[in-house]
């Protein structure tokens, strides 16, 4: 499912850029805080955990992440929750291209694909699987990314981010806030 959502997702980028002339564009901040990404996040957050940890939608959810078909079986209705979770994921990915297309003033095609590799990395990092996780792991690789930049030679902030990535691959495989799968 995930490949196919990728695959869509990069013919739809093909298609716009050889519809449009130019691959980015100026965007004016609609409002004039120095970092309106913060507030946004912040007011996310928690309705998204308590969506996904306190309400029959969430549970339905987490249901279905475990075993579809056991799901499907117990009356949870698959299809329309997976398409609300699409949606959801949907909205939020828009409010983040939002967020960098205010923050660093450029609107372009392939704006999101740096972003997309990293948050690859943070849910993975994160435990699959573990809203808490990989919004830790985000801040994680966020604060490192940002000293990184600060303080070491160009170029060190991103290979942190996939050494981090290795290093969990090798050492904790289920990511930092995953847990072990029992195998029977």
């Amino acid at each position: 499912m995930a490949a196919e959502t990728l695959g869509l997702g990069v013919k739809a980028e093909t298609t716009l850029v050889s519809i449009e002339s130019q691959s980015s564009r100026p965007a004016q901040p609609a409002w004039p805080l120095q970092h309106p990404a913060v507030y946004p996040w912040l007011l996310l957050v928690l309705p998204l955990l308590l969506l996904l940890k306190r309400t029959r939608f969430g549970r339905n959810v987490r249901a279905i992440a475990e075993n579809d078909t056991a799901a499907l079986l117990l009356g949870v209705p698959v299809p329309r929750n997976i398409l609300a979770v699409f949606a959801l994921s949907s909205g939020l990915a828009g409010l983040a291209g939002l967020m960098v297309a205010l923050r660093f003033e450029q609107i372009g095609a392939y704006m999101g694909a740096n972003y997309a590799t990293k948050a690859l990395a943070v849910i993975v990092i994160g435990g699959l699987g573990d809203v808490r996780g990989a919004m830790a792991a985000g801040l994680l690789l966020g604060v490192f990314e940002v000293l990184f930049q600060a303080y070491a030679p160009t170029g060190w902030s991103e290979a942190f981010v996939w050494l981090l990535l290795i290093g969990v691959f090798l050492h904790k495989p289920e990511g930092i806030f995953g847990t072990g799968v029992q195998r029977r």
